[in-house]
C-alpha cells in the first residue's frame, strides 16, 4: 500500500512539472498538437494537459472520446510514471515515450478502474488514444512526437466544466 501511495504521490507531483526539451508546460498554452509518428504527421490531435488540475482531470468523467483525439502527458525531466482509469468511462491505449519520442511500451487500460498502469521505466510523455485509433499504426511505430497546432478544443473532465477547458 505505500508503494501504491508512492507512485500516486509521484504522478500529482510530477503533473506540476515543466515540458521536454526546457520547454515550460505552462508557456505551451492551451495548445493541441497533431499527433507525429516516425516522423509522419497523423489525423490524431493531442490536447497538452498543461496544468496540474487539468493533467489530474485527464480524460475523466467523459462517456467518449471524440474521434480522432487523445491527450499528451509532458513531464519535466524523465521518472517512472503511473496512471489509473478511475471515472473514464472508455478504454484507452497509453503510450510511455522517452525524452527523444522514443516509444518505451504501451498499456491498454480498461474503463472505470482504479488499477495502476506503471511506466517500463523513466518516461518524459505519456499519450493517451483510443485503442482503435492507435491499433493501425502501432506494429510499426518506433518514435512518437507533437506537430503543429490542431484547432479546436477538448475540455479536461466532464466536457464544459472545471477544471479547464483547453
Amino acid at each position: 500500500m505505500r508503494r501504491r501511495a508512492a507512485i500516486v504521490l509521484t504522478c500529482v507531483v510530477a503533473f506540476g512539472a515543466c515540458g521536454k526539451s526546457g520547454t515550460s508546460v505552462s508557456s505551451l498554452g492551451s495548445q493541441r498538437r497533431r499527433l507525429v509518428v516516425n516522423g509522419q504527421p497523423t489525423s490524431l490531435c493531442l490536447t497538452l494537459a498543461t496544468t496540474v488540475a487539468q493533467q489530474g482531470a485527464g480524460l475523466s468523467n467523459r462517456q467518449a472520446l471524440p474521434p480522432n483525439e487523445g491527450m499528451a502527458f509532458l513531464f519535466g525531466g524523465t521518472a517512472p510514471r503511473a496512471f489509473w482509469m478511475k471515472d473514464t468511462h472508455f478504454p484507452l491505449t497509453i503510450l510511455w515515450l522517452a525524452g527523444d519520442g522514443q516509444i518505451r511500451g504501451s498499456n491498454l487500460m480498461a474503463p472505470d478502474t482504479t488499477l495502476l498502469h506503471e511506466s517500463p521505466g523513466p518516461i518524459a510523455t505519456a499519450i493517451e488514444l483510443n485503442p482503435q485509433e492507435w491499433a493501425p499504426l502501432a506494429a510499426s511505430a518506433r518514435t512518437v512526437t507533437l506537430g503543429p497546432v490542431c484547432p479546436g478544443t477538448l475540455t479536461a473532465g466532464r466536457p464544459g466544466t472545471k477544471p479547464a477547458q483547453f
